[in-house]
């Protein structure tokens, strides 16, 4: 993992980048939970938790020191492991059947990146976890090796080694994330059936425009997903004065954990902030965390940085 090092000034303690952070506390979660993990050359896949239901695991406190995070669960869970080299992220070009919000058929190609973690293999078991990742609009086209630049196809192209398959697809130039939910619903169906995923443990992720997919494909689809990290986006689509859709309540039982930069002038913080308020008035328990001196792009790097995030987001399943 190439990590950019901070230097110590006149005596003061290091300042150690999100990079950083995350490789301390994923090594820090390997000798916790997996202490025998390197005993074999060929790793078995992970078995995950038991599903924990989702009003069972509590919103961590980013103001206090982070805990030590132990599974509770009868089986293991995965545990992130940094590697020299990093894992691989193979391109796919797809051609999905599916029909459209308005029962219209549809057929489209979609280009993605699917990560496949260290240790996974095909297998009897609950599966791995499946975390589907949404770019932002500088990454639209038809080259999905530019995912690499922006959010978690970088962080594993830098060598992290998450324990969940990642699915990044890439969307067209021109076409947003949030009218395009049938399709990703596709998409995520023919991954389920071809890898050996855990169906209680598929998560949701984006950043800008992925933040604002984030949102409406999660409203799509509210069972779906055992937790949803938008960042830096928000639930009111283009104009950004339209109203926070009602569906926005199917999501009051779904752990949402929103991340946004007070001094983002690409997606206003309200975006965020209006979008949790609203899932609060239904009775949901989103989390919101707003980085006072962060823009923009600095806040998917920052988010993902963040140790606690990951444990909370590995923690999170679906209810048998």
């Amino acid at each position: 993992m190439h990590c950019r090092h901070n230097e110590t000034h006149s005596g003061l303690p290091v300042r150690r980048s999100p990079c950083q952070r995350f490789a301390l506390a994923v090594m820090a979660l390997v000798l916790a939970a997996c202490g025998s993990c390197g005993e074999s050359a060929t790793p078995e896949p992970v078995p995950t938790t038991t599903p924990t239901p989702r009003s069972a695991v509590g919103p961590p406190d980013l103001s206090e020191p982070a805990p030590t995070f132990v599974p509770t669960a009868t089986r293991p869970m995965p545990t992130p492991v940094p590697t020299a080299e990093p894992a691989a992220q193979t391109a796919l070009s797809l051609t999905l059947h599916f029909a459209g919000a308005d029962g219209t058929p549809n057929t489209e190609v979609v280009k993605c990146l699917l990560y496949t973690p260290t240790g996974y293999g095909p297998g009897t078991g609950p599966g791995w976890p499946l975390i589907l990742f949404l770019h932002g609009q500088l990454e639209w086209g038809d080259d999905p090796s530019v995912l690499t630049r922006q959010g978690l196809p970088k962080i594993l192209s830098e060598g992290t080694n998450l324990p969940a398959l990642v699915l990044a697809p890439q969307s067209r130039e021109g076409k947003r994330w949030w009218p395009q939910t049938s399709l990703l619903s596709a998409l995520l169906q023919t991954i389920q059936a071809e890898y050996h995923v855990d169906q209680s443990r598929i998560y949701l992720t984006g950043i800008s425009m992925g933040g604002y997919g984030a949102w409406a494909l999660a409203m799509a689809h509210p069972d779906q997903f055992a937790a949803v990290v938008p960042i830096a986006g928000g639930a009111d689509y283009l104009p950004r004065d339209a109203p926070i859709p009602e569906s926005i309540c199917g999501l009051r039982d779904t752990p949402v954990w929103a991340f946004h930069g007070q001094l983002d002038n690409n997606v206003p913080v309200s975006a965020s902030m209006n979008a949790v308020k609203a899932l609060k008035e239904c009775g949901g328990q989103p989390l919101l965390t707003i980085y006072p001196d962060t823009a923009h792009t600095e806040t998917w790097d920052r988010a993902y940085g963040e140790p606690e995030l990951w444990s909370w987001l590995f923690a999170q399943a679906l209810a048998e």
